[in-house]
């Protein structure tokens, strides 16, 4: 007999739909599993049997062959324990062979038959509601992530005999204890999706920034057009407090940014008060992290931090101190917006499409340029320090921004500036003239493609020729000249224009001066 039930993997980010079959045949007792399957899902046959025991069903003595089909796909985690298991009642006769045709499930086996929970739950729902299926049968603990993808009914279950209930009879369990999640909690199609405070946990706001007005108007430029920027000063001058703000002025994830987001966050294991989340991720490595810990690796592939701040922020505090490995290697996601690995023979991309906020400090010992210290640094110390800040990864930075230190009698005198809710007020004016402009949600001045620049400098021949002047001044490259471009559209979006004028094209050539004038003078 064959029985057949729908399963869900996950492939990068993104769920993939199983049809898991079990042949029953003669031959010694054993289970082949095919279909490519990696070392966890072969252990499944270890979990299987004794489970199915130990909830009181028989496993027939006869030889089984699992496969899991599309077969050329790599099939990753724990999650199919249960379509195998249910495969394998169906196939030996002690359930009904149709019982699944319009239901998936998921969830991992103990030995004693408990359904446990998994990660990677939320895209394999999107994954079965694509695919036409009407339930979903799930652990109770994934039971409030599963509930966030509108248009399946979602059937938690707390072990094997509870889903094979389900499936004979449609005895739907009753919800587990504690709280699902949020009612009216954000769904794939908008409906009924909470709005959540764009506000960060820190408690910081824009206004506490004293005396780094020029600081703090690169910040804004550089969240309003999605550009990646670099802080640079001595210590204690305000630049991780800056980096710490940029998150609570961001405008909260779209419909189908939260998708994306919270389908990460699922992969990661962060608990459904994160997949709920509007709030755009916050990325905060050390200094010590690895390449595989910045871009994701190992087997099976997880997502790095910059996967992890897709759609978010990834601030790199002493940027200088990282791996120069690590600092080369973040040039291809700064690019290209993704992250590309192969393990086993098997692509997997993961999304990174997020904003750089680096610091740094000028030099090694931190005082160059500050008139009351000296700095210590030796010609071989400065220059070494320099390279670190150079190559690939700089040519795609395209704010730089110098933070000095202000004396302790000169901040208090200063004036509050504009507070986060002002700044996020324009910040999202300005990204929805380019969501307009480029006629995606979500897309910014900084996705703007190099056949997209010559209308991006229409009707301002002014603007051109000192774009193009500035460009030979500075020798700047292919690179850096459209860089300019679209930092000074981004000015111009925040100032309400809808051409690009020579003030916007000179500031935006004053936030690559720092770079020009200080770390590679």
């Amino acid at each position: 007999m064959l029985g057949r039930a729908w399963g869900c993997a996950v492939k990068g980010v993104s769920g993939l739909t199983v049809a898991v079959e079990c042949d029953h045949h003669r031959g010694l007792p054993c289970i082949d599993i095919v279909g490519l399957p990696d070392a966890g899902v072969k252990e499944a046959g270890s979990r299987v049997r004794p489970a199915l025991r130990n909830m009181g069903f028989e496993f027939p003595m006869a030889r089984l062959t699992i496969n899991l089909a599309p077969a050329w796909e790599h099939k990753l985690g724990v999650g199919l324990d249960l379509p195998m298991a249910i495969s394998v009642l169906m196939a030996s006769g002690q359930l009904p062979e149709a019982c699944t045709e319009r239901s998936a499930l998921m969830g991992e086996l103990a030995l004693d038959g408990r359904v446990l929970p998994v990660r990677g739950v939320l895209p394999g729902c999107i994954a079965v509601a694509s695919q036409g299926l009407k339930s979903v049968v799930v652990p109770n603990g994934n039971y409030g992530e599963a509930r966030l993808v509108p248009g399946l009914t979602v059937v938690p279950v707390g072990d094997l005999r509870q889903a094979a209930r389900f499936l004979e009879s449609g005895e739907i369990p009753p919800e587990p204890h504690g709280p699902p999640g949020p009612h009216g909690a954000p769904g794939v199609s908008g409906s009924g999706a909470c709005e959540m405070s764009a506000t960060a946990g820190s408690g910081l706001d824009f206004v506490h920034v004293l005396g780094q007005q020029a600081a703090v108007r690169a910040m804004e430029v550089a969240l309003a057009g999605g550009h990646h920027i670099v802080l640079i000063g001595p210590p204690g001058t305000g630049k991780t407090m800056l980096a710490m703000c940029a998150p609570s002025a961001l405008p909260p994830l779209s419909d189908d940014e939260w998708v994306e987001a919270a389908s990460i966050r699922s992969l990661s294991g962060d608990g459904l008060s994160e997949a709920v989340s509007r709030v755009r991720p916050f990325r905060q490595p050390n200094r010590t992290t690895t390449l595989a810990g910045m871009l994701g690796g190992g087997s099976p592939p997880v997502p790095g931090e910059v996967t992890l701040a897709h759609k978010g922020l990834l601030f790199l505090d002493e940027f200088a101190q990282f791996a120069p490995g690590v600092i080369s290697a973040l040039s291809e996601p700064m690019e290209k917006r993704n992250v590309r690995l192969i393990r086993g023979g098997s692509p997997v991309s993961f999304p990174a499409d997020f904003i750089l906020v680096a610091s740094t400090n000028p030099c090694a010992c931190g005082m160059r340029g500050h008139r009351s210290e000296e700095c210590s640094c030796t010609p071989s110390i400065l220059a070494s320090h320099r390279r670190r800040l150079s190559g690939p990864t700089a040519d795609r930075i395209d704010i730089w921004v110098d933070v000095p230190r202000r004396e302790a009698a000169a901040v208090s005198g200063f004036e509050h500036g504009a507070s986060t809710s002002e700044l996020r007020k324009r910040i999202a004016a300005a990204r929805a003239r380019q969501a307009e402009r480029y006629g995606r949600p979500g897309s910014t001045n900084s996705h703007a493609t190099a056949d997209a620049l010559p209308q991006l400098l229409r009707r301002s021949s002014k603007a051109a020729a000192v774009a193009r002047a500035a460009a030979d001044r500075f020798h700047l490259s292919a690179r850096g000249f459209h860089s300019v471009i679209k930092v000074a559209r981004t000015v111009a979006d925040l100032d309400g224009q809808a051409d690009i004028g020579e003030e916007h094209v000179l500031e935006a050539l004053g936030y690559r001066a720092c770079r020009f004038g200080g770390v590679e003078r």
